[in-house]
Parts: structure tokens; sequence; C-alpha cells
């Protein structure tokens, strides 16, 4: 009895600490550039919106340390510029002026901002029959570098009607925050160019939990978040 259940128990181990081995470290850069669409969210009933253009193009870095099987596991990081469009609308919108809250329009407003992200996650590549999968997980901090809002307000009734009605806003800090911090996801097939080689087109999303916009008071206070879900194109050469 007490030899079989030795053998049972050296059997377990055996299969539970096999598929897991230290392997050669592996060191994989990426350069990628991306298209898809920008999103955002506001916790104020007024806001509405709709997806519109967002770009991305950057490089990642993927160290590998570990093998599980045919899944080798590391960390990832790296940075990327991202050009997100926004179309929102708010209404109503209250005149600033001259008695804040009381006389309400609509605004309509087209925007743009650049940002330096910079994701950091644990990411996993699997390699399968004819080709790998590779998956991240984990944040960003996203720099915001520039922008501007181009926005029209209608509604207004006189002597309103022709105060600030449409133009363009330069975004900077007074506007929006510096830095907008969220989780960062891809995933996506590798398909062998030769040794060394990949090509690795990937799904990225960016889903950002900052409230990156400077309230004014006329029309409340809000959380506004900006987010981003693109198609990339990369591709990936193993130093080792």
């Amino acid at each position: 009895m007490r030899k079989s259940t030795l053998a049972v128990l050296l059997a377990v181990a055996a299969i539970l600490s096999a598929p897991v081995t230290a392997s050669a470290l592996g060191l994989d850069i990426e350069a990628y550039g991306a298209g898809g669409i920008g999103m955002g969210s506001s916790s104020n009933s007024a806001n509405t919106g709709s997806p519109r253009l967002a770009i991305n193009a950057g490089a990642m870095i993927d160290f590998y340390a570990v093998s599980v099987g045919p899944v080798e596991l590391g960390l990832s990081a790296g940075a990327e510029y991202g050009y997100w469009n926004f179309h929102g609308e708010t209404d109503p919108y209250f005149a600033p002026a001259p008695v804040p809250g009381t006389v309400s329009g609509k605004q309509v407003t087209d925007s743009t901002y650049s940002y330096l992200n910079i994701p950091v996650a644990l990411v996993a590549h699997m390699k399968l029959p004819g080709f790998g999968l590779t998956l991240r997980a984990g944040g960003f901090g996203g720099y915001f570098l520039s922008g501007s809002s181009d926005y029209t307000i209608s509604g207004f009734p006189a002597p309103y009607t022709s105060v600030n009605t449409s133009g363009t806003t330069t975004l900077d800090s007074s506007t929006t925050e510096q830095w907008n911090w969220g989780l960062h996801f891809s995933a996506g097939p590798d398909f062998s160019l030769g040794p060394g080689l990949t090509l690795s087109p990937s799904l990225e999303y960016n889903l950002g939990l900052t409230d990156t916009s400077v309230n004014s008071s006329a029309n409340g206070t809000s959380k506004d978040t900006l987010s981003s879900l693109t198609a990339n194109v990369g591709i990936r050469f193993s130093l080792f």
C-alpha cells in the first residue's frame, strides 16, 4: 500500500511540475501601425457622442522568461503615439453669461487628442500548428500632447444668438488633464515570414479610466473618459 501510494504521489508531482520549466530568455521587438475608432463616455446625462477615427503607431518589447507547455510567459512594455477623434453633443448646453445655468441651447463638438501612450502588460505567446498567438493584458499611461475642439452652439434665444456660437478651442492643461490612466489589452496571431521575423496583426483596446476633462462651472461637473479600439498591423523580430 505504501509503495503504491508513493508511486501515485510521485506521478502526480511529475505531471504538475513537468509543463513548467525555466526557458532560455526570449526578447521580441515589434513595430506597428493601427487604425480604428476613438470612443468616450460621460457621467453627464446631457452628453452624448459617437465614435470617430483613431490612429496608433508605436513599438513594443516582449521579454519572455518562463514556458508553461506550449505557452511562453513574460512582460511587455512599449510606447505609442495615439491620435484620437471624438464627436460629442451637449443638450442642454447652458450659456456661460451673464447668468450661468438659466439660458440653454445645444453644443456640438468635434475634438482631436494626441497622446504619448506607455503600455505595460503581462504577455503570453502560444505556439499553435502553423502560427502563434500573442495576448497582452495590463495598463497604460497616456500623456496628453495636444488637441483641438471645433464647436457649434445653437438654440440660444436673443440676445445670446451671437455669443460664442461657433469656433475652435485649443485644448491644453486648462481644459484637459495631462495624464490618462487605464487598461490595455491586445490579442492576435503571428505568421512566420522567415527566421526570427513574423507578421503580427492584432486588436488593441485602450480603456481610459481617468476623468480627462477640466469641467466648467456653467455646465456642471462630470467624469469624461477616452478610449480606443484599433486593428494593428505589426512586424516582429526575435532577437533571441
